[in-house]
């Protein structure tokens, strides 16, 4: 049976079940495998999803808790995000022979990558048939804002997501909705498209 699609009880999902979970440490898996039963079952919210997010520096705590209070219910940036997003998914092929931990970050980088129209044709030429190249992302001129975008969606797609949690910790050059972002484009790494149905603490 295939985890990820099995949806249980949201009694059958309480975390103390897992053989992952730890008394003392909590959760130690790279990743929930049954995000996607939780989130379906309304167990994990988007405050939840958030905190998973490891490691955490000290001054990250309030500043989710602050994301959190201003969740839309939604993890695009706007309609235009999600346009973008699929008219340049349709476009592109995926690696061939792709693992799914390196399909979810392939995503993830394609979602940071459509936050803007600008940032969009800039990395464009990134996408090939081989994988994402950032070498040939266009960054003359770059705004200081796409310029963090892109290290995020690099930084993820190399495997680099503790030390981007890190500077985005204390990064005072990262607004409030560029950080709400990029903190998106790691849940898409770390647990796929599932987190795109994760619903507020008022459940919408």
């Amino acid at each position: 049976m295939n985890k990820q699609n099995h949806l249980m009880s949201p009694d059958a999902s309480v975390c103390r079940r897992c053989r992952k979970y730890c008394p003392k440490a909590g959760c130690t898996a790279e990743s929930c495998i049954w995000l996607v039963s939780k989130i379906a079952n309304g167990t994990v919210t988007y405050r939840d999803a958030l905190m998973s997010i490891q490691p955490q520096p000290p001054t990250f705590g309030w500043k989710i808790q602050e994301l959190a209070g201003t969740y839309l219910g939604t993890l695009w940036k706007d309609l235009n995000h999600l346009t973008r997003f699929h008219r340049l998914i349709t476009r592109l092929d995926p690696p061939e022979g792709i693992k799914p931990s390196e399909g979810r970050r392939y995503f993830s980088v394609l979602f940071l990558c459509t936050t803007s129209e600008e940032l969009c044709k800039r990395t464009r030429p990134c996408f090939q048939a081989t994988g994402i190249d950032f070498t040939q992302c266009y960054t003359a001129k770059m705004t200081r804002e796409h310029s963090f975008i892109l290290y995020a969606a690099q930084c993820l797609y190399e495997h680099k997501d503790e030390k981007l949690i890190m500077n985005l910790g204390y990064s005072r050059a990262v607004y409030s909705q560029n950080l709400r972002i990029i903190l998106h484009g790691i849940l898409i790494a770390k647990y796929g498209s599932a987190v795109l149905k994760l619903k507020g603490d008022g459940g919408c």
